[in-house]
């Protein structure tokens, strides 16, 4: 699976009149999730990594501008440009680094309550 990336506000303008809801993804997780806000300051050294081996993180952008890079299974990096409104779920295991464009973020965030692994290594050129 991918990481997707979701512009909220074009996703609920887009729910069909015949339908309750528009399906944006699924949330997997082994254990117990936790569920909260965050603002993450443009502090962090670049190339900081992270992943959930226990399941799925699901982040929004309550406000600030960022890019996320997901290394998705086959080792290629997925760059999302995300900003207030947007939404991104990242399966469970994939390693992912942000760099904030603003001084900082907001984020609500779903993520696995133990296990998150963290590391420091320098983003690829290009």
């Amino acid at each position: 699976m991918s990481s997707v990336a979701v512009n909220l506000r074009q996703a609920v303008d887009a729910i069909p009149d015949d339908q309750p809801f528009s399906l944006l993804g699924h949330h997997r997780c082994d254990e117990e999730s936790m569920v909260g806000v965050i603002t993450i300051h443009n502090t962090r050294s670049d190339g900081s990594w992270e992943r959930h081996p226990r399941g799925d993180e699901l982040l929004v952008i309550l406000d600030g501008r960022l890019t996320m890079r997901v290394r998705q299974p086959d080792g290629t990096l997925l760059a999302h440009e995300l900003a207030s409104g947007h939404a991104l779920l990242i399966p469970r295991g994939l390693p992912h680094t942000a760099t904030l464009h603003t001084p900082s973020i907001q984020v609500l965030f779903v993520t696995p309550r133990h296990g998150t692994e963290e590391w420091v290594e320098p983003l690829p050129a290009g």
